[in-house]
């Protein structure tokens, strides 16, 4: 073996050895996290406030576990996983799929759309029409127009009531309340490290 090869099987050797220990350091540093998410104490004494980290596992993820970490000081991603926020997610997931769904078959947002353009319109037309009258104009639309215009905008007003727009929107609104809540367990992760931080 030449001095080349023995210089690229050190090299080697040395690259095993640093990601082992690396690896090694990663694993620590995941457990130690873990631990910290542990219910410490009574749960129900304070009123379930970690609720959300029973049963909490933490995973490595990113160039650390894919091993395409560019040295050692490459920072540590790790995702907290509980059963809770799962089920949670797919909850709010499931809800924000059936409110898009109840806006698309009910035509809500369409007449919802309708009856802004035509609300807009009429107001256009009314500014308008104030604003040629006081300057003697003769271009001002016509009573007309503007009856029309108040009539498409009742005919949408009617459209929005009949679409089930406020179905739709109550839909959509649990939808936003279950992804609230699934969001929440960044907060309890947050606290649950600062407390074990002390």
């Amino acid at each position: 073996m030449d001095g080349g090869a023995r210089a690229l099987e050190a090299v080697a050797r040395d690259a095993d050895d640093a990601a082992r220990s690396l690896a090694s350091r990663d694993e620590a540093l995941r457990r130690a996290v873990e631990h910290a998410l542990l219910p410490k104490g009574d749960l129900a004494g304070r009123k379930q406030r970690f609720a959300y980290l029973q049963g909490a596992t933490v995973q490595i993820f990113g160039s650390s576990a894919s091993g395409l970490r560019t040295g050692a000081a490459t920072d540590l991603d790790l995702c907290v996983v509980t059963p809770k926020h799962s089920v949670d997610a797919a909850t709010a997931r499931d809800l924000d799929a059936a409110a898009s769904a109840k806006e698309r078959s009910s035509g809500a947002v369409a007449a919802r759309r309708r009856w802004k353009r035509a609300r807009h319109e009429l107001t256009v037309a009314r500014d308008l029409l104030r604003k040629l009258k006081e300057k003697g104009g003769k271009d001002a639309p016509s009573v007309d127009e503007i009856d029309a215009l108040e009539a498409e905008l009742r005919d949408a007003e009617v459209a929005v009531a009949s679409s089930g727009v406020a179905e739709a929107e109550a839909a959509r609104r649990k939808a936003e309340q279950a992804s609230k809540r699934a969001g929440n367990v960044v907060y309890d992760v947050e606290r649950a490290l600062r407390r074990d931080r002390r």
